[in-house]
């Protein structure tokens, strides 16, 4: 399992960190990619197919038509068409009010992640560092309590909800995540910064964990064990992107409601 995870990474990581590299519209596109898998794991989870392809279709279609606009800065048709995308199960459903819930709640996570990636990414200035910052402290966080906890850990934290999950690997994926959070950026050695710098990545990398038990509730609720099989030893993209899906329209609003914050990537 780890082999299958490890070469995943190693074949999907460059063209992402390329994509993050040079920006629009590579970024763009990769994103919108992901969002539109993450989209169909969603429906296939929750059992939403009841109005056939049509359905599924033109929930897609209102994603990508949402993505197309944010990227050209139409912000209204952006709105128009992910709205559109999002009552197409509403007309289209006939299970109970619970689970239509459960499926608008999913696609309006995925959406407002997607959305908030591409807007991180085109921050004047900190764009690119933030987005590979943001990635790295959360990978760090997965790959610290997934090795840690897998060696070490016994103490399970929720084992009907995500049975992996142990309280050593938890603190041990926050401490990777402080660690690489302060250690990749080029503020090192500037004392001034680095106890905000530490803190912000561990705030970062508890939202992911979160964000990893609130994906793990939602297939739970519907007794799937992965969100997909697209990505070997991971699962599907929702699996693998749980902690940025929470982290990311966070850190947005984090540097949104406090500028300051962007010294810290300069």
């Amino acid at each position: 399992m780890l082999a299958k995870r490890t070469l995943s990474a190693l074949i999907l990581a460059p063209p992402f960190v390329a994509s993050i590299w040079f920006g629009y519209p590579y970024f763009n596109i990769f994103i919108c990619v992901l969002g539109m898998v993450s989209v169909t794991e969603v429906v296939l989870i929750t059992n939403y197919q009841e109005g056939g392809k049509a359905t599924t279709i033109s929930i897609l279609v209102g994603f990508i038509s949402g993505m197309c606009f944010i990227s050209f800065g139409d912000y209204e048709l952006s709105l128009a068409s992910f709205i559109f995308g999002g009552i197409i199960p509403i007309f289209s459903s006939k299970r109970n009010v619970i689970n239509l819930l459960w499926m608008e709640f999913a696609y309006l996570y995925v959406v407002i992640a997607c959305v908030s990636l591409i807007e991180l990414r085109d921050l004047s200035e900190i764009g690119r560092q933030a987005i590979i910052w943001l990635f790295a402290v959360v990978w760090a966080n997965d790959i610290g309590a997934y090795i840690i906890g897998r060696k070490f850990g016994s103490a399970r934290i929720t084992p009907q909800i995500s049975p992996g999950k142990t309280w050593i690997g938890t603190f041990a994926g926050l401490f990777f995540a402080a660690l690489v959070g302060w250690g990749i950026m080029p503020t090192f050695f500037k004392h001034e910064i680095i106890i905000t710098l530490i803190h912000f990545s561990v705030i970062i990398a508890i939202g992911a964990q979160i964000g990893d038990f609130l994906e793990s509730y939602f297939k739970r609720h519907f007794g799937v064990k992965d969100s997909g099989t697209i990505i070997p030893g991971h699962g599907g993209v929702l699996d693998r992107s749980d902690g940025i899906l929470l982290t990311a329209p966070f850190m947005l609003f984090a540097l949104i409601l406090n500028p300051e914050l962007t010294m810290l990537w300069k």
